[in-house]
């Protein structure tokens, strides 16, 4: 059974400001995919700040990423959660699965 103890490992789900305070958050997390998202995108009403904020920081998370083992493998820059898909290089990790609707295996 996965344990749902860290909400990062559960979630699968990373906002870029939880690394920016923690840049070893990912060291024990056990998937090989995780969705890196900032909340900037909703901070700033001016549309200029705003995408330079995103971009500043997005680029800023897979830059430390990557010196830790991970890639980018997709972009999301025009949904409701702005962010990037990183995976773990070499393929280490695994990908867990819901079983029914609320546990992980």
């Amino acid at each position: 059974m996965y344990s749902q103890t860290n909400p990062v490992h559960q979630e699968r789900w990373l906002p870029v400001e939880a690394l920016e305070q923690n840049p070893r958050l990912l060291d024990d997390y056990p998937h090989r995919y995780v969705f890196v998202v900032t909340n900037s995108a909703h901070e700033m009403t001016d549309p200029t700040s705003r995408s330079r904020m995103v971009a500043a920081r997005l680029f800023w998370a897979v830059e430390a990423l990557e010196a830790q083992g991970w890639e980018p493998a997709a972009w999301d820059l025009d949904g409701t959660a702005v962010g990037v898909v990183m995976r773990r290089v070499g393929g280490g990790g695994t990908s867990y699965q819901l079983d029914g609707a609320t546990q992980w295996s």
